[in-house]
């Protein structure tokens, strides 16, 4: 019954967006009742609500709903206290009574379906590769990865060196000035650390969940290509020496395809339910009740 219920929504869901796109939605009447102080955006809001739950009626979308159904069974049950009986009888009977006219599950599913069909996209505006790559570089913040950086880095254990933590990384940071050594070189001048290598790379993120927010600000501020430091960390101090920069670039499309195709798909059914419920407006002649 449920898959059925759903098969009669999607069709009606359809027809209203061909109703729309075609300028064929007949003139009908609305009344809207408001507040004698609401504003101006209030009353649009309020119109726009009603136009909408006015065209899910017209639909039949209150009866063939599977989660207005459900509900609206599920409520009679608790009104009545009857398990033996039949949930298309408990349903008829919770229309008969107007629920699904005065609940506010029935009316916030109904409007969310509605604004659902005025976005829906057609196959015939399904975005082609030149317009996935046009929104892409309309829009490369929205696709942009965080920036990763690269860096060698010496550590210095505080459980391991104690009361001669600092002095020690003064002294190896002097050796580190001196000498023109390989990452490899320089990290042995430190002490072992679980999990760490001689290079790192990752986001800031990532290492200020690693290392901590004090080392994360430390190697942000970090000159390019000169040992930095000590930076701390809640394992000890680290000398640092920046290596590269990421930009924080988006992904070539073919990486991203799919995300850039639904954020196409979202953006153009915003534009497409915009126009459409200013078509439904032009259908409709509202009459608005200011209540004292």
């Amino acid at each position: 019954m449920t898959r059925r219920l759903v098969h009669f929504f999607a069709i009606g869901a359809t027809l209203l967006v061909l109703e729309v796109l075609s300028g064929s939605a007949p003139t009908r009447e609305a009344v809207v009742r408001v507040p004698a102080g609401a504003s101006e955006q209030a009353v649009r809001e309020a119109t726009d609500n009603a136009i909408l739950l006015e065209e899910a009626r017209r639909y039949g979308w209150h009866k063939s709903d599977p989660v207005v159904f459900q509900h609206l069974v599920r409520n009679m049950k608790f009104v009545e206290q009857d398990d033996s009986a039949n949930a298309f009888e408990l349903f008829e009977r919770a229309i008969e009574l107007g629920m699904d006219e005065t609940d506010p599950v029935v009316r916030s599913r109904l409007l969310h379906r509605a604004r659902k069909s005025l976005a829906y996209v057609p196959p015939a505006q399904e975005p082609s590769d030149d317009d996935l790559l046009a929104h892409l570089k309309k829009y490369p913040d929205r696709f942009a990865r965080s920036p990763q950086v690269r860096f060698t880095h010496v550590f210095l254990s505080k459980d391991g060196r104690g009361k001669d933590l600092y002095t020690d990384a003064q002294r190896v940071f002097g050796q580190l000035q001196q000498a023109a050594l390989s990452p490899n070189e320089a990290h042995r001048l430190g002490d072992p650390l679980l999990g760490a290598s001689a290079t790192e790379l990752g986001t800031v993120d990532h290492f200020s969940r690693t290392y901590g927010s004090d080392f994360a600000t430390g190697l942000e501020e970090a000159r390019l290509d000169q040992w930095s430091g000590p930076l701390k960390s809640v394992y000890g101090l680290h000398l640092v020496r920046v290596r590269e920069r990421g930009t924080g670039a988006p992904p070539p499309l073919p990486e991203i395809r799919n995300q850039v195709k639904g954020d196409f798909l979202r953006v153009l059914g915003q534009e497409l339910a915009q126009d459409r419920m200013a078509n439904l407006r032009k259908a409709y002649n509202v009459r608005v009740e200011r209540i004292r």
